[in-house]
């Protein structure tokens, strides 16, 4: 769809996030692999391709199995696949002292701080994020840096989840017919 890729207008989030979503082994990730090396898509996104894969994220709630030390994790990878500086992440307080809840608490601010790192350093750049194999919603929300940004990072997720994604275009995958494979 040329629409994931031309610039667009309308800064709605909708437009910035496509998600395939199909059953295990349909294909999501070859055709997020078929995305990535497309000519156009090349082209479009000068500053570069991250991809992610997030299997090992699972679970919902606010952070739905993704931690701090995880999350930055997957920002230093986005940054040193994309060739760029690694921004300095503040660590979160020390936080044995602290009972769960404000734990809790702390982790996502510190979560949060890291988010806005990350989308300053990205703020100008034409990227594509793939998310592969995403089990869980938290996890696109968190790594889905184009809600802080102006249009020009697209973010591809290949997923099983079902369920509404409001703020996604959504392709459901399918079986192939023996002429389409």
């Amino acid at each position: 769809d040329s629409s994931f890729v031309n610039e667009s207008e309308d800064c709605d989030e909708s437009k910035n996030v496509v998600l395939l979503r199909g059953y295990g082994g349909i294909g999501k990730s070859v055709l997020c692999s078929m995305v990535v090396s497309n000519r156009s898509t090349l082209l479009h996104f000068v500053d570069g391709i991250a991809w992610l894969s997030l299997s090992q994220v699972r679970g919902e709630g606010i952070r739905g199995g993704m931690t701090y030390d995880l999350f930055v994790d997957f920002l230093e990878t986005i940054c040193k696949q994309l060739d760029l500086e690694v921004p300095s992440f503040d660590e979160p307080v020390a936080l044995s002292t602290y009972g769960s809840s404000v734990l809790r608490q702390k982790e996502q601010a510190a979560m949060e701080a890291a988010k806005d790192a990350m989308c300053r350093l990205l703020s100008d750049k034409h990227i594509l994020i793939v998310l592969d194999d995403v089990w869980s919603r938290s996890a696109i929300s968190w790594l889905n840096l184009s809600n802080r940004l102006e249009c020009h990072l697209r973010v591809l997720v290949s997923t099983r989840l079902q369920g509404d994604f409001r703020k996604a275009k959504v392709i459901d995958v399918g079986k192939l017919s023996l002429q389409e494979a």
